[in-house]
């Protein structure tokens, strides 16, 4: 992984990863991390803070803006047939309500994530490293037992990483 704050930039592995792999895949993860070093970029870098800050914020503004608060209070009391207040049913219909939203917000953010490590591969791949990456990778698909292959949607939604399988055919 990569340290990248301001002032301060340190790429940090495993010291099982050491022991169990072999120079040429260590030179090339470094030169994978030395990539996401190389091609940072601000901007995009802060969608992967899009989901978080959208979440306090929209926490913030439910803080101190009582009244859609107490509204929707009052709609869930009479949908309900309720005598009193049920936060914890307020809390569970409000993240029913946006988890859809948060679920494109985490799509967005995962395709930014996934563009970063594809730039990355390629400056594995530029030093010289492509092979040793791919063996890296074909290595921890197995020894991790990971789905190489998932199928686009869920990749597109859930995954902050491309699939083995699209990583190798780009390699």
């Amino acid at each position: 992984m990569v340290l990248n704050v301001p002032r301060r930039r340190e790429i940090a592995i495993a010291d099982n990863f050491l022991n169990e792999n072999s120079h040429g895949e260590l030179m090339a993860v470094v030169a994978h991390e030395i990539g996401h070093l190389k091609h940072r970029r601000n901007l995009a870098d802060l969608g992967s803070l899009l989901a978080p800050a959208l979440l306090f914020l929209l926490i913030w503004l439910l803080l101190t803006w009582p009244a859609p608060v107490a509204m929707m209070n009052n709609w869930i009391m009479q949908s309900f047939g309720l005598s009193t207040t049920s936060y914890y049913l307020d809390i569970l219909l409000v993240a029913l309500a946006f988890g859809p939203v948060l679920t494109l917000i985490n799509a967005v953010s995962n395709s930014l994530q996934r563009k970063n490590e594809y730039e990355a591969d390629r400056e594995a791949v530029r030093v010289g490293y492509g092979s040793d990456l791919a063996e890296m990778f074909k290595k921890a698909a197995r020894d991790e037992l990971i789905n190489v292959n998932p199928h686009h949607v869920i990749e597109t939604l859930e995954y902050g990483h491309p699939g083995t399988a699209n990583r190798l055919a780009a390699i």
